[in-house]
């Protein structure tokens, strides 16, 4: 059956992940903590929309063009989520756009499971996470290939 709305997404990764009191704030997002150091951020628009995401803090208020052609061709080859800054504060997230309509508890399950797998490669304290690699490669002014930032991870296409 296909996810009608905001409640049925939050219905369903509630009932996934045992949190029964699981709610959104007051803007519409709420937090899923994954093996506790994980944060990841469910943000919706509207009824239509849900944003999975996850900050990624080595790459925060960068402005070094190299770093930022290195982001844009991740974004050019991740199947499973884009990096984007916030304006005004420099963040960098890790992000997933979902449409709801286009989803049902198998596949948002899949999508979050996929996503999450692909963002923790962001945010891991492994001695080379793929932040690291990523500021490595712009130091070095290194070209981009998909091996170089995504070696050893477990995305799939």
């Amino acid at each position: 059956m296909t996810l009608r709305c905001t409640h049925d997404v939050v219905s369903t990764i509630a009932e996934a992940s045992g949190l029964d009191d699981l709610a959104l704030n007051a803007e519409g997002v709420f937090e899923l903590i994954v093996a506790d150091r994980l944060s990841v951020y469910f943000r919706f628009e509207g009824e239509e929309v849900l944003e999975l995401s996850v900050e990624v803090p080595a790459l925060r208020k960068t402005n070094d063009p190299a770093v930022l052609r290195e982001m844009l061709a991740v974004n050019a080859t991740s199947p499973n989520g884009r990096l984007g800054m916030e304006p005004g504060t420099g963040r960098v997230f890790f992000g997933r756009r979902l449409m709801i309509a286009d989803l049902t508890r198998a596949t948002l399950l899949n999508r979050v499971d996929d996503f999450i797998r692909a963002a923790a490669v962001w945010t891991d304290n492994a001695p080379m996470n793929a932040a690291e690699a990523l500021l490595a490669r712009a130091a070095q002014d290194v070209p981009f290939t998909d091996y170089a930032v995504l070696h050893d991870t477990m995305l799939r296409a």
